[in-house]
């Protein structure tokens, strides 16, 4: 394409230079008028008779008009000229409207308007039923609660007090005492619950005090009850020196069944830890 146009170009100067040139020629070859002049013969003019100088009167020529139509090869090509000129114009401008980045216009987020929500007046209505419900069961399981754990009260102080007009007929081997249990000694219902813990346990403790040295054995043992009631764990903290002795107190705690801890009793594990003390009794 570039090629094309310099060829173009090239040609309509050649053209104007030409014509210029052609121009300039027919105004210099131009002839100017003439002038004769005729010699004067000897004896001529003595007479005293003067003898004028006439121009020769000759019509000019004519100068030749440029001719106005060019020879049909030359108008083609300046034709063509013409023809490609404006095209070479029009590609520059498809170029530079390809070149131009499209402008991306900002899209225009519409907000959603949520549509409001009708509202079903049976479904609110069993809504609120079954609120009621749930509220009603929640109290009276919470009542039930409270009513065990009043029961369960009851029930250990009875225990507790069985326990202790028996343990002046009872024959036991030896005695237990709870240590270090964390509430306070003026928490009546705990005293209970410790004084059915040792009962039940001292009842399954049994051991042949012949197989023992001395009275002055003691065994101290650390252990978990669970909410139910249930000993979970059971391990020495202190041994008595003697393994027979041992073994015996270890026995008596894996076959006692004790009753469920009371709910305020409970640590963060839901476990009541108690340390117990076992001694012969003297």
């Amino acid at each position: 394409m570039k090629l094309i146009s310099f060829v173009l170009s090239l040609a309509i100067h050649i053209i104007i230079i030409g014509l210029l040139f052609l121009l300039f020629r027919n105004i210099v070859t131009h002839t100017l008028p003439t002038y004769t002049v005729s010699l004067l013969t000897p004896g001529e003019g003595r007479a005293g008779n003067q003898h004028t100088i006439q121009p020769l009167t000759t019509s000019p020529k004519e100068i030749p008009t440029p001719a106005t139509t060019l020879p049909p090869k030359i108008n083609k090509e300046i034709k063509k000229a013409q023809e490609a000129i404006p095209q070479k114009k029009e590609v520059k401008q498809e170029q530079k409207k390809i070149t131009e980045k499209p402008t991306i216009e900002p899209r225009k987020v519409e907000k959603m308007v949520p549509k409001p929500k009708t509202v079903n007046q049976k479904e609110v209505q069993k809504n609120i039923q079954n609120k009621i419900q749930q509220l009603k069961a929640k109290a009276l399981q919470e009542k039930i609660t409270q009513l065990k754990e009043a029961m369960l009260e009851n029930k250990i102080r009875e225990i507790a007090q069985q326990l202790k007009e028996n343990s002046q007929t009872q024959s036991g081997v030896g005695n237990i005492k709870a240590q270090g249990s964390g509430v306070g000694n003026q928490d009546k219902l705990f005293s209970d619950y410790l004084s059915v813990v040792q009962g039940i346990i001292h009842s399954n403790w049994f051991m042949d005090q012949n197989l023992i040295p001395n009275n002055k054995l003691v065994t101290r043992v650390k252990i978990v009850i669970d909410a139910n009631g249930k000993i979970i764990n059971a391990s020495i903290v202190k041994s008595s020196g003697n393994p027979y002795y041992d073994r015996t107190v270890i026995t008596a705690i894996n076959n006692s069944t004790l009753p469920p801890v009371p709910k305020r009793y409970l640590n963060n594990r839901n476990t009541l830890d108690l340390v117990l003390n076992f001694f012969i009794k003297e």
